[in-house]
């Protein structure tokens, strides 16, 4: 790196992979298009373009799409949904999660398999200690993957990818363990590429609104220690789309 400006979120350059797999997502069935307007059925194996969620390459203010789409998927589905749709949810006493059924509406479970190896960032302890050794770099990787200010990591990540490019390296995506679902598995963020359909097959997609999705929300939740309830309680808390 001689010459270059010391990069700023890493010490030394390293990643760990993501196993082919079976993977979960929690996403919208149809989006409004920004470019047309027309309302289009969305591809689980692709990335938002639009995304304004954690660590996007996004630059504030921009309306358009990103330079590079991003897409969330997780190891469980616990770790999916408590990511993305059940987010802001209240937790009641006795390890139970509120989201009235109204919420679900126009919200996917998406199970598919990942044909091969993916090298990703690690900004999740214990792995993070390949990449950072410093106390400052280390903090702001921990604030980095827990704040709720989305909008204050994106620069982060765009000059994560200049500078892992300038050392010869391609950002294809960074993983942690889930923060809000504290050992309900691991989260994969994925840049396109290496992200798109030939990295995915298996694609089973469940409308969460439905009978059978519900049932997937339950045995995702119970397997992590919760009970979803959807009665009894107001809901002022809801889904973040901007999350994804």
């Amino acid at each position: 790196m001689s010459g270059r400006p010391a990069p700023t979120l890493f010490d030394r350059v390293a990643f760990e992979w993501m196993p082919p797999a079976r993977y979960l997502k929690v996403h919208p069935y149809w989006v409004d298009e920004l470019a047309t307007g027309k309302r289009v059925r969305v591809d689980p194996r692709l990335g938002n373009p639009y995304s304004t969620g954690r660590l996007a390459q996004h630059v504030a203010g921009h309306s358009g799409p990103a330079a590079v789409a991003m897409s969330y998927v997780a190891s469980t589905g616990a770790a999916a949904l408590f990511e993305a749709l059940f987010r802001n949810a209240p937790i009641l006493p006795g390890h139970r999660v509120y989201l009235e059924p109204a919420k679900l509406a126009n919200w996917c479970l998406t199970e598919l398999t990942l044909v091969r190896p993916v090298e990703v960032f690690p900004a999740g302890l214990p792995e993070r200690k390949m990449t950072v050794t410093s106390a400052h770099k280390d903090a702001a990787w921990r604030r980095l993957i827990s704040t709720g200010n989305h909008s204050t990591t994106w620069p982060p990540a765009i000059r994560l990818a200049a500078e892992l490019h300038a050392d010869g390296k391609t950002l294809g995506g960074i993983t942690w363990n889930s923060i809000q679902c504290p050992g309900g598995g691991a989260v994969y963020l994925l840049y396109d590429p290496p992200n798109g359909p030939g990295l995915w097959t298996d694609v089973h997609t469940t409308r969460l609104e439905s009978g059978r999705g519900q049932t997937a929300i339950r045995r995702a939740l119970s397997a992590c220690g919760y009970t979803w309830i959807n009665t009894g309680w107001v809901d002022h808390f809801g889904p973040s789309p901007g999350d994804l």
